[in-house]
């Protein structure tokens, strides 16, 4: 298995051969990078990527530019605020 996340340049006028600007990760002998990565999403805002990572359960965040690890994503969100336990109705609304 690959564990890897790669970004390919394509600034060659010869695009049968394709070299990595940058790869993060390894072979499968590695899981604690990645571990199953299946999909990629661009976050144009923060010009980052989304990697969902299966089988270690999170989604890691990286420079697109550069493939450095910013974070995993529940470190960029807010905690999920608490539901309340009950909803009381009164007559007036």
């Amino acid at each position: 298995m690959n564990n890897r996340v790669l970004r390919l340049d394509t600034s060659n006028s010869d695009k049968t051969i394709l070299h990595p600007d940058w790869v993060v990760g390894d072979d499968a002998t590695r899981t604690d990078i990645f571990n199953s990565p299946h999909c990629i999403v661009f976050h144009s805002q923060t010009e980052s990527l989304i990697v969902a990572d299966r089988d270690n359960y999170r989604l890691v965040v990286l420079d697109a530019a550069t493939g450095a690890l910013k974070g995993h994503l529940h470190d960029w969100c807010p905690p999920p605020q608490p539901r309340p336990r009950a909803c009381v109705l009164t007559a007036t609304g």
